[in-house]
């Protein structure tokens, strides 16, 4: 496996993490997915045309926008979160047109299953949330917002979104 896919996999722990305990998703994951994708493309590039690159990215990009475009309106209707939009997007970067949809129907799936397992859900991010202010005593992080008595109702979408992206087969070898 390239070291992209094993930086992308470690991103995604990372975005994981963050959402289940903060219900945010950091902006410099994202923006470090979206610097790690033009090497994941530089390294799987057989240098047949800088024009077949291109005709190979369009569709792709296409896919982004439609997924912005969609979010946007999500977030405007407060259905979904930016971060949980960004990293849609981000990740849809990362994969063929057609593997974009798997991705979006395997989130949405997923986000239906978090959704039903709420109750379990709450428990296991009490537990993690514990968990983690105990092994990180030392650098005295913030504690985690899921142990607010005025936490955030919403669910920790990422957590989906990344169930989705390794579903989803292309995700880690589609440019390598």
């Amino acid at each position: 496996m390239p070291l992209t896919a094993w930086l992308l996999l470690l991103l995604l722990l990372w975005i994981s993490a963050s959402d289940l305990l903060y219900r945010r998703i950091p902006n410099r994951a994202i923006l470090l997915l979206l610097l790690l994708w033009p090497v994941q493309v530089a390294l799987g590039w057989r240098p047949d045309s800088v024009s077949a690159l291109v005709v190979m990215l369009l569709p792709t990009l296409g896919g982004v926008l439609l997924v912005l475009a969609v979010g946007f309106m999500l977030f405007r209707w407060r259905q979904m979160g930016a971060g949980d939009i960004k990293l849609m997007a981000a990740l849809c970067l990362w994969l063929p047109p057609e593997q974009q949809l798997l991705l979006v129907m395997a989130t949405s799936l997923l986000g239906g299953l978090l959704a039903l397992g709420l109750p379990l859900l709450t428990q296991v991010e009490r537990l993690c949330a514990h968990a983690w202010l105990r092994l990180a005593a030392r650098w005295q992080p913030t504690a985690p917002s899921v142990l607010d008595a005025q936490r955030s109702a919403g669910l920790p979408y990422g957590l989906a979104i990344t169930g989705g992206a390794l579903l989803t087969p292309d995700l880690l070898f589609y440019y390598g």
